[in-house]
């Protein structure tokens, strides 16, 4: 996100003072949420980094990262008083020579998007108790049309509207240390409107469908340095056994995500503040997996990962 311009308003009558900060920017990236200011949104929302070869549910809304990388697109943003932020930005699809040059995501058989991906947010923060609290409620959707697999011999595309809500709760021991003890909470629900019309025109789908995502987690952070976390999740939807491709076609999944991380340098009062490394172990628990509770914890996974940053 690139900040182009930052105002400030103020406004004085009969001897008093009144000042309102004003932000404004413009935004360019390539998957929706990608700009987000919140932790509760799907781009940067907890776990923060997972594995890329343990199994994963089937179903997942276009807004959690279905169209990532898939697309480009640029947009406006503003923060009015540290209180209100809005932006709408719209997106592209990149064309199959485009996405085979960056070699971001497959390609073939990849779902192509048809014309434009308008994508909102609206959100309301504050901040109390001298800055050591402070609390967001939001919205944000968009709406989508694709091609399934590409195929455009339908002459009908399959669009998917998506409406979310989040909102998220910090607080601070100490605002003014820069290693003070930190709690983090973070909820998002995204509810999804699909209509299906090539892929029942070319592979027997029901013509319609939804599907709901919600995921909440908390975090504590000790002195910046050890923080365990814990997440539920849970995505559940009507039956499609010819779009989603599985037995029943329930795309129902759920499960716990339990972490916990470890910074033992990069702060201002370690002897290496140049050295950034968190690691973390973190294990995925499923209670639901693919619309079935039998054997769905063949489907836990544990991931240890390591991040390296360096400052100079």
């Amino acid at each position: 996100m690139v900040k182009l311009n930052n105002a400030e308003l103020r406004y004085a009558a009969e001897g008093e003072a009144w000042e309102t900060d004003f932000v404004w920017g413009v935004t360019v990236n390539n998957a929706p949420t990608m700009q987000d200011l919140w932790n509760s949104t799907p781009v940067w929302g907890f776990p923060y980094n997972a594995s890329g070869l343990a199994p994963s549910p089937a179903a997942a809304t276009m807004l959690d990262g279905g169209i990532a990388q898939k697309v480009a697109g640029g947009g406006v943003y503003m923060l009015w008083n540290d209180l209100v932020y809005a932006e709408a930005t719209v997106y592209g699809g990149l064309s199959r020579d485009t996405r085979n040059a960056l070699g971001a995501v497959p390609v073939s058989g990849s779902d192509t998007i048809v014309g434009a991906v308008p994508y909102w947010r609206l959100a309301l923060q504050q901040s109390f108790g001298e800055e050591r609290h402070n609390v967001q409620f939001g919205t944000y959707g968009m709406h989508v049309s694709v091609n399934p697999g590409g195929d455009g011999s339908a002459a009908r595309t399959d669009s998917f509207t998506d409406i979310a809500f989040d909102t998220n709760y910090q607080w601070i021991a100490d605002p003014k240390s820069v290693v003070s003890d930190m709690v983090s909470a973070h909820a998002t629900w995204i509810h999804e409107n699909q209509y299906l019309s090539a892929s029942n025109i070319l592979a027997g789908a029901n013509r319609r469908g939804n599907l709901d995502t919600m995921r909440a987690d908390v975090s504590y952070s000790i002195g910046a340095t050890v923080t365990p976390s814990i997440q539920y999740f849970r995505t559940s939807g009507s039956a499609n056994p010819l779009y989603y491709g599985l037995p029943g076609g329930v795309p129902n999944s759920a499960g716990f995500i339990g972490e916990i991380a470890y910074v033992p340098w990069g702060k201002p009062d370690s002897p290496w503040p140049w050295i950034n490394v968190r690691l973390a172990a973190q294990y995925v628990a499923y209670t639901q997996f693919n619309g079935t509770t039998s054997h769905a914890g063949d489907n836990n996974a544990f991931y240890l990962s390591l991040w390296t940053a360096w400052r100079f």
